[in-house]
């Protein structure tokens, strides 16, 4: 690895601009996906499948739950019906296709009218075992609401089912408010925390390391020289390396989360390779977060997306031994990654 000493007059490199480059993620997405992203909602209404056997038995219906999993928004232009958690608004939506599947294995040939009353006794029942089923800590009063049009929902999250009635898949969406997604967010991330296994106040300081170089000594002041520019030999990309104490953690993927950095674990062997002797190990980093130990096995889990509050842009921090030597801004060079000290 060689420092290639100039300007980037002499050099044909451009800056690097993550705020183009990296996929773009609203605060809440970030935010949910420590929590309600992550959760299984099956766990919560564990008896929910064995309310529906006596109905589905005596209508000679099939049907089986293959997937629960939170989303964040539901499609667009659902028919459903809309219910209350403790007075926050609750939907049961299908698209049409779905729900004239779902009301065809019921009563095949029923007329309009009697296909409505069937669907809002389905949206009725599914919306009561939901409140039968429910397992969580806290107590909730659970009621259908025949009069607010579904149109009027705001959802700030959802719940897809993935069905199969006779063989058929089907998807049907749980709509929920702002309250009630935070509620089940709430409660997930503390099952996560109480199931970790260990747990620790303390915060755990974390370097954003996008490549290291074996630098000899003798030519540590040539990389550190204002203008140089050093060519990285790092395919550019929206991977970083987490060192937690100079150790190696985990890869994860950059985002940009409203003008600022997100990171997101990755789940990928870690290599750590031994630097030749007689080198220094150079470190170019974007930044330092400490994350609250109370929170690390929230950040831990696969998917999540962590603020880390580092403004993006090309700044870049030249790293000895935990300690700053230089600042930089990351450029490219040829597609790979290239450092122009300031």
């Amino acid at each position: 690895m060689k420092a290639q000493a100039g300007t980037d007059s002499d050099i044909s490199v451009v800056p690097w601009e993550p705020e183009k480059t990296l996929e773009k993620m609203a605060l809440l997405q970030a935010r949910l996906s420590r929590g309600f992203l992550r959760s299984d909602p099956s766990k919560w209404f564990p008896g929910f499948a064995m309310q529906w056997i006596p109905l589905t038995s005596a209508f000679g219906v099939e049907l089986q739950i293959r997937t629960v999993e939170p989303v964040l928004a539901a499609p667009r232009g659902l028919s459903g019906y809309v219910g209350a958690v403790d007075d926050e608004p609750i939907a049961v939506g299908m698209e049409d296709r779905d729900a004239r599947l779902l009301t065809a294995a019921f009563c095949s040939g029923a007329l309009a009218g009697a296909q409505g009353v069937l669907r809002e006794y389905l949206a009725r029942r599914f919306i009561t075992s939901m409140a039968l089923s429910w397992s969580g800590p806290e107590s909730s009063v659970v009621t259908f609401d025949r009069s607010m049009n579904m149109s009027h929902m705001r959802e700030s999250a959802a719940i897809r089912m993935e069905l199969l009635v006779n063989d058929q898949a089907c998807n049907l969406w749980v709509l929920m408010g702002k309250f009630l997604v935070e509620r089940l967010d709430a409660l997930w991330r503390k099952q996560v925390r109480s199931t970790a296994r260990q747990e620790s106040g303390a915060a755990r300081e974390l370097a954003l390391e996008v490549t290291q170089l074996a630098v000899p000594p003798s030519l540590l002041a040539e990389y550190m020289k204002p203008r140089a520019i050093i060519d990285l030999e790092t395919i550019v990309s929206d991977r970083v390396l987490l060192r937690e104490g100079g150790k190696p953690l985990s890869y994860a993927r950059l985002v940009n989360i409203e003008g600022r950095y997100g990171i997101s674990l990755l789940d990928e062997p870690v290599a750590n390779p031994r630097l030749p002797d007689g080198t220094t190990r150079l470190a170019v980093e974007l930044g330092r977060i400490a994350v609250d130990g109370n929170q690390s096995a929230e950040f831990l889990q696969n998917g999540a997306i962590w603020e880390t509050g580092l403004k993006l842009g090309p700044a870049a921090n030249m790293v000895i031994n935990d300690e700053k030597v230089g600042s930089a801004e990351l450029m490219i060079f040829e597609g790979r990654f290239a450092l122009r000290v300031t």
